[in-house]
């Protein structure tokens, strides 16, 4: 892994990797309002609550941005690791927006990926980041994806105290029993 990697334009970069997260947030958008509204609620965020919640997504879209200058180091283990890690984000991430987006608002979602992960969308994203990160052998990009989490963690524990108002002890429970991100984490 390199700190800075050989920075060059070219079509098939690791921004490619990024293409599902975009796809998928646009037909979230074009299928259910009512899913677009819930996750762009803000309406239990503090004025810092936001301003963190901006400069995560700064972050993030500035990971975006980076990522289209950075080459994917072919025929290296880290190809092939980050490889692994990316997919196995993917099919997370798009488990849990299908979750996301065919549950009824009006209850919470604790079935398929929402049994091992309580914020798989927030997990997905990041191991995804991450294998691109890999794929890319780009330390800037694993240290942005870091970042992006440690701000997106203050987010998760206000949507948790909203979830708490909102289902009572169905979420309280579903908490005993569901790690916040995965395994012990």
């Amino acid at each position: 892994m390199r700190f800075f990697s050989p920075l060059k334009i070219r079509w098939f970069n690791i921004w490619i990797g990024i293409i599902p997260i975009i796809l998928t947030t646009i037909s979230i958008l074009m299928i259910n309002k009512e899913a677009t509204k819930k996750a762009a609620d803000m309406s239990e965020y503090t004025d810092e609550d936001k301003k963190i919640a901006i400069l995560a997504m700064l972050i993030f879209y500035g990971a975006v941005i980076y990522s289209i200058w950075i080459p994917f180091a072919f025929r290296t283990v880290y190809s092939v690791l980050g490889a692994i890690v990316y997919t196995a984000g993917l099919v997370f991430f798009l488990s849990a927006n299908y979750k996301f987006v065919t549950i009824s608002i009006d209850q919470p979602i604790v079935d398929g990926v929402y049994k091992i992960s309580r914020h798989p969308i927030y997990t997905s994203t990041a191991i995804m980041l991450l294998g691109l990160g890999i794929a890319g052998k780009s330390w800037v990009m694993v240290i942005l994806i870091f970042l992006y989490n440690v701000l997106n963690h203050r987010i998760v524990l206000v949507e948790e105290k909203a979830c708490i108002r909102k289902y009572g002890d169905i979420y309280r429970k579903y908490m005993k029993h569901v790690p916040r991100y995965l395994f012990f984490l």
